[in-house]
């Protein structure tokens, strides 16, 4: 079993929480370069990586990756004590101050939740075990880049060092690296967590691109292409370092390795990542399911007496589990949920009816229509009603819309009132 020994001098190890801001810094020492995506293909993967900040859009704690409506990946060791992020640096949302971030296993991965869908496109997973050596990575992440006064990349032709820059190079890059291997992450001093991880060198012979992660960067994102499709690959978490506050790119065929008792160690920098495909099944797992009653109610930010099924936040008049099962929002005041009252005409005989539309695929919830000619007298069953399970209609935007119909026409009855009982199923 393979374990890091990172007791070695000069080598050291930083996880990304404990120096000042840092960000992708790019070999070429560009830090204009980068900004926006590389290409239509990786957009949504650039557009995934946020910033952990204040309500401000100051105060910067690290990076976090959307994967899917409210839901976002970061390192577990980052913070989240600022209770903001952003995306594209101008548009602050608030993280669910209320929402117990989820450790993923005992890796270095936590689930952090907003209090709305920033309504970004879904990051797939690369849950395919990884197998090395995969070129062209694509490392995403937000903060600075290198300091311009140490900008002296000829110093020596096979090694430049990139102090890590001030707050004037802020900004959201990307850069590529190659995935060098996959391996145990474990029993690191002060660092309590153990996951298969992923590890990039920085290479100078790799070209301007070549990316490097610094402190605050944890959380940011590995994309990998997958059959034309990029996938998050790993979350960064630490960097192993040769400089304090500075990334080392160095050429690995002509550069000396660093000897110690534990043989030769690469003379270049690495970088460090969750290995996603290890945990791609738990991630979906610690995302509620929106198709239950509870997960919903987590995905809405419902706590404590407003998670109760009678419960009526927005004051509609419509309780939290009517809500769920009629598709509607329990923070937005709104009565289109409502069932809809009609009547149809069917061979010169009137007919009462009750509409519904609903999501698809809702489970623990049954849906039970009622007739009754007295509204102090309601049956517990369907009795009278002439279509209790209906085919529904597919509205095509994940809702469907059922009727019920009375099966006396109303000229048979003096009064005829119908409704539908929503109630919880196991």
């Amino acid at each position: 079993m393979f374990k890091f020994l990172f007791t070695i001098s000069p080598i050291t190890l930083a996880c990304l929480i404990h120096q000042p801001v840092g960000a992708v810094v790019l070999y070429s020492g560009d830090n204009t370069a980068n900004q926006t995506a590389p290409d239509s293909q990786r957009q949504v993967a650039f557009d995934s990586v946020a910033r952990l900040c204040n309500s401000s859009g100051g105060g910067n704690y690290g990076s976090a990756v959307h994967i899917k409506g409210k839901y976002l990946l970061t390192a577990n060791h980052v913070s989240t004590a600022g209770g903001y992020l952003t995306f594209d640096g101008s548009t602050i949302l608030q993280l669910d101050g209320n929402f117990s971030s989820i450790t993923i296993g005992t890796a270095d991965m936590k689930l952090i939740k907003l209090l709305i869908d920033p309504q970004l496109e879904g990051t797939p997973l690369f849950s395919k075990m990884n197998k090395t050596p995969l070129a062209d990575a694509t490392l995403i992440g937000w903060g600075v880049g290198r300091n311009t006064a140490t900008d002296d990349p000829n110093a020596e032709e096979t090694v430049t060092t990139w102090a890590w820059g001030g707050s004037s190079t802020f900004a959201k890059r990307w850069g590529t690296n190659a995935i060098d291997a996959a391996l145990l992450i474990a029993n690191i001093e002060n660092y309590n967590y153990s996951y298969l991880g992923l590890r990039t060198f920085l290479d100078s012979n790799a070209g301007d691109n070549e990316a490097a992660a610094g402190v605050y960067d944890s959380g940011s994102g590995l994309f990998v292409n997958d059959s034309g499709t990029w996938k998050l690959a790993g979350l960064t978490t630490l960097v192993g370092s040769h400089v304090s506050n500075a990334s080392t790119f160095a050429d690995a065929v002509d550069s000396p390795p660093v000897e110690s008792e534990a043989g030769p160690l690469d003379p270049r920098d690495a970088n460090y990542f969750v290995q996603i495909s290890s945990f791609a099944s738990d991630i979906e797992a610690a995302i509620p399911d929106e198709t239950t009653l509870s997960g919903w109610k987590t995905d809405h930010s419902l706590y404590g007496d407003d998670a109760a099924d009678t419960a009526d936040t927005d004051n509609d008049g419509i309780p939290q589990l009517i809500e769920f099962a009629l598709g509607g929002d329990p923070n937005l005041n709104d009565l289109s949920i409502s069932p809809r009252l009609q009547t149809v005409q069917v061979a010169g005989e009137t007919y009462l009816e009750l509409q519904i539309t609903r999501p698809t695929g809702l489970s623990g919830v049954a849906y039970t229509p009622q007739i009754a000619d007295d509204l102090n007298s309601w049956p517990n069953d369907s009795a009278g009603v002439l279509n209790a399970n209906p085919n529904p209609v597919d509205n095509g935007d994940g809702t469907e819309t059922v009727t019920y119909r009375c099966a006396a026409p109303i000229s048979n009855a003096s009064a005829a009132f119908i409704r539908v009982q929503i109630s919880i199923v196991p």
